[in-house]
């Protein structure tokens, strides 16, 4: 990531009127969980653009990382009236849902996600934890089954796979997720 940054900021002079350019080194600091830097060039982002959807996600994600109590509902929302059709607003919006309980909103936005991501992982992973948290184990097998055919690399979907096989006693199949997922 500090390679990655170091080459955004010598193009930063070269397209001073580019939000991109801060908005991804912002990425580039949220990965590194440096969420005081990101927060900074989203901000920086948002003068340069107050359009740009992007960095509202990026300053409700880091707000999220940094405080668990944070309230995004307003970042999301301005996100979303910027650009309607960027569906990882919508995803991020129902992990947000997901993760306080409230399933009922979360499938609201995955729904939305889904039409504007189709065949994502990730929205099929969001899926199968809500369904799990609602205590439809048989919806959430499906999804996780789909995430899994999406993405065969993406670790949490073995983890949830493993998880949903134990529930359901399926032993031969829960070591295998869960054996994948360990290695």
């Amino acid at each position: 990531w500090d390679v990655f940054i170091d080459n955004m900021l010598l193009l930063e002079p070269l397209e001073p009127d580019s939000p991109d350019i801060p908005y991804y080194i912002g990425e580039a600091y949220r990965f590194k969980d440096d969420t005081s830097r990101a927060g900074s060039y989203y901000r920086a982002a948002i003068e340069i653009d107050p359009d740009f959807a992007p960095p509202y996600l990026g300053l409700a994600r880091v707000g999220l990382m940094s405080n668990p109590d944070f309230k995004p509902e307003k970042l999301f929302q301005q996100a979303i009236d910027r650009d309607p059709n960027f569906g990882e607003i919508y995803l991020e919006r129902a992990r947000y849902f997901i993760d306080r309980g409230d399933y009922g909103d979360s499938f609201e936005d995955l729904e939305l996600a889904e039409k504007i991501l189709p065949g994502s992982p990730e929205v099929y992973l969001a899926y199968a934890i809500a369904y799990r948290g609602e205590g439809d184990s048989d919806k959430a097998l499906e999804y996780a089954q789909k995430a899994y055919a999406a993405d065969i690399l993406n670790l949490p979907t073995y983890k949830l796979l493993g998880d949903l096989y134990l529930e359901r006693e399926d032993y031969v199949n829960a070591a295998e997720a869960l054996r994948l997922y360990t290695t």
